[in-house]
This record gives C-alpha cells, sequence and structure tokens, in this order.
C-alpha cells in the first residue's frame, strides 16, 4: 500500500470482487480513490481512516478493527455468514453497513456501494433522489391522520400493481409503506415532556398535530421502486432498528414464532423485521431529535423465487453528534 495518505479502504478476497466495488465506489464519491489492503493490519497506522469495506469471510479482521480503530466506518459484504455478520453490526456501532451479495460472480447493486459511499463521507442525509436516477415518476404524500394512512397505502398499490403491472410486488410495497407509516405515525411522537402520545394504541384512529406530521414519498424509475417516510422527531435508535430486526432473524430457526418475536409493545420490532424481510435494501438515517428517515428499495427484476430466499442490504446512518 501506499504511504500516502488515505481515506477509503477495501479488504476483499476476489480480484474480481475487488474491481467491481473498486469502480462504483470511485463514481459515488466523485472519483475518490479507494486503497486495497491485503491484511487489516496495514490500517493500524493509518492517520484519520473513514472507512473500509470487508467481506463477511474476514469478520475476525473486522472486530479487530472495531477495538483497534473506533474511528474506522465499516461495511460488509455478506455472502455465506449474514446472520454471524449481522451478530457483528449488533455489538460493533463501527459496522454501519451489511450488504447482501451473494456471490463474487454477481455485481453488488450500485445503490447499495453508493450508500457507504455517502455515509462514509458525510454530507448531508440521505434521500432517494442519490440512489434512482433523474426523470423518475415521484409522489408525495403528508400523514395527517390514520383515514390519510390507508388512502396513501390504497394509492402506492395501485401505482404498482396497475401502472407498473408489478401485480406479485405491490402487496410487498404496500406493506413495507404501511408499516414506515406506522412507525413514523404512532411510534415517533411525543409530547413536551418526552412521553409517547400513540404507541399505547397502534389499532386507534389518530389525527396528528401539523408539527408531529411525517410524510411519505414513492418513486420508481421502471426498474427499481423507492419509499421513503420522514419524521421530525428524530426518536429511533440504532438498538430498536437491530433487536427489532434480529428478533425475527432468530425466528426461522424456532420451533414457534412467538416465542421469540415481542409485539408487546404495539407493533415494535415485527415490523421491523417485515421491512427487512420485504425490501431489497434498507437504510436508517436519524439525527437525534431532529429528523428520521428510513429509505425502502425494491428491485423490480428480481424473480419471485429469488425475493423468497433473499436477504436485504442493511445501512445505518446515525449521525455522529
Amino acid at each position: 500500500m501506499s504511504n500516502a495518505p488515505a481515506s477509503y479502504f477495501l479488504h476483499l478476497p476476489s480480484s474480481i470482487a475487488r474491481s467491481r466495488v473498486e469502480r462504483v465506489f470511485c463514481a459515488s464519491t466523485d472519483m475518490s480513490k479507494i486503497h486495497l489492503v491485503s491484511t487489516a493490519e496495514e490500517l493500524f497506522d493509518v492517520p484519520e481512516p473513514r472507512g473500509i469495506i470487508t467481506h463477511d469471510s474476514t469478520l475476525k479482521d473486522a472486530e479487530m478493527l472495531a477495538l483497534t480503530r473506533p474511528d474506522l466506518r465499516q461495511a460488509i459484504m455478506c455472502s455465506d455468514r449474514y446472520d454471524a455478520a449481522f451478530q457483528a453490526m449488533k455489538e460493533n456501532e463501527q459496522i454501519q453497513h451489511l450488504v447482501n451479495w451473494p456471490d463474487f460472480l454477481t455485481t453488488p447493486r450500485s445503490w447499495d456501494i453508493m450508500c457507504v459511499s455517502k455515509c462514509f463521507s458525510p454530507q448531508g442525509s440521505l434521500h432517494w433522489t442519490q440512489f434512482l436516477p433523474g426523470g423518475s415518476a415521484h409522489r408525495k404524500w403528508g400523514l395527517y391522520s390514520s383515514f390519510d394512512r390507508d388512502m396513501v397505502i390504497e394509492n402506492i398499490t395501485e401505482l404498482v400493481r396497475t401502472q407498473l403491472s408489478q401485480e406479485r410486488l405491490a402487496d410487498s410495497v404496500a406493506e413495507v409503506a404501511y408499516e414506515m407509516a406506522m412507525n413514523a405515525m404512532y411510534d415517533a411522537p411525543v409530547d413536551e415532556f418526552g412521553r409517547a402520545k400513540y404507541s399505547h394504541d397502534r389499532q386507534a384512529d389518530i389525527a396528528l398535530d401539523d408539527d408531529e406530521v411525517p410524510s411519505l414519498e414513492f418513486a420508481t424509475d421502471g426498474s427499481t421502486i423507492a419509499l421513503q417516510v420522514d419524521d421530525p422527531f428524530g426518536r429511533l435508535r440504532r438498538y430498536d432498528v437491530l433487536e427489532g430486526i434480529g428478533r425475527g432473524l432468530n425466528a426461522r430457526h424456532a420451533q414457534a414464532a412467538q416465542d421469540v418475536l415481542n409485539t408487546s409493545q404495539g407493533g415494535a420490532g415485527l415490523g421491523l423485521f417485515r421491512m427487512f424481510q420485504l425490501s431489497t435494501s434498507l437504510m436508517f438515517d436519524v439525527l437525534k431529535s431532529k429528523h428520521t428517515r428510513v429509505i425502502a428499495l425494491f428491485d423490480m427484476g428480481m424473480r419471485l423465487k429469488d425475493r423468497r430466499n433473499d436477504l436485504t442490504s442493511i445501512h445505518l446512518y446515525f449521525h455522529r453528534e
């Protein structure tokens, strides 16, 4: 490795994989160079490294770097050890991205690498427009009440099923939109004392005050569908995201899913896991007490069989104060 100062690093066992990731990363960072390393030890003496992309076959290196270089943001490309990588993500805040990548013969989705690069060099917030090209069809709604929520979900279902002719995908997109809306409407709002206002009864019809209203956006470029929900509270915690998804992952191996999934606090946990199950990539952008933004992306080109067996990429961008 060159002795010149460097910010971004790539540690992957396959030369083909390195080349593909390097090209996408470079393009999405305005041609910033990503430096190749063959061992994690090479980063011990690097001044001010920003981020590294590794592979789940080198999880021990990732965990060691989390201990020795706490300033280093990490992304893990997952092929065979997703559950182990997810556990490492839960235990190490420096691991902010799990990129689902079935094998080195396929090309990683550009939007996942782009999201990694945006978070490695943080400039503002994530937004769906960064991952879909210009000219995308777009709709945006305010979620003022339970009635508005139901009407918006119905509109989204119709757009996907009729306009886009994606009969099988429509229900998945609608369910994710519903769960995103429920979290923003029922779980996020608090009163002046910081107490949750609506999460005690997620079945109740509600009407939000103007300063509580979240927005829901739908966009598509014909090959990808994006959903984005924003709320003005910034109360979502990294722990809650990973616990909710983790309980669902554990339930796959349990004899009874209800023994693992905790629904005692409304839809907490189960809703996050359903969002994970049904989308292709799931992104969380949170500025504490300011805003929570959740983006779900769907690959319209995936076969139903592949979609059922696929695992979702997770991106956690919790702004450092």
